[in-house]
């Protein structure tokens, strides 16, 4: 009887040591940007409005009130591709844009396209319960930035 418990305790743990351990659960793009999601507005009426769409999808839409009256609006998309990001803008009345990621990191996310006139420098930045967004050429110059806070309900 004494074989039978060793032989079996060795072949319950080869079987264990066999399986090894679970995948890890696949990281989603909202786990990744979920500081961007929720509903974002600047003291000037500028809104951004960003949920997750799926698990490699976040969507957005801004609105910005114009001097004019008017309301320009842009649909905006955040997607991922194996690990690359990418930032999709497409301002009502012009062709979509595209964007690649070239830095993130913990609040924080950087998309670039150098053959764009402008911008071509998109920047994303989480504060606490800010959020600042800047626009520029890819060295910087003509710079804009929003700092949103929470939407009010």
């Amino acid at each position: 009887m004494k074989l039978s418990i060793t032989t079996f305790t060795l072949l319950a743990g080869l079987s264990l040591s066999a399986c090894g351990s679970a995948p890890a659960p696949q990281q989603t793009l909202a786990d990744d940007l979920d500081w961007l999601i929720g509903c974002w507005a600047t003291e000037q009426g500028t809104v951004e409005d960003w949920s997750s769409s799926d698990m490699n999808t976040l969507l957005g839409e801004g609105r910005s009130p114009r001097s004019d009256g008017t309301v320009f609006t842009e649909y905006l998309t955040i997607s991922r591709n194996k690990d690359e990001l990418y930032y999709l803008a497409a301002p009502t009345g012009t062709e979509p844009i595209m964007f690649t990621a070239s830095e993130r990191g913990a609040g924080m996310a950087v998309f670039e396209n150098p053959d764009h006139d402008y911008p071509q420098r998109i920047s994303y930045q989480r504060n606490g319960d800010t959020l600042s967004a800047t626009i520029s050429l890819m060295a910087g110059e003509r710079s804009n930035q929003w700092i949103f806070a929470p939407c009010a309900d």
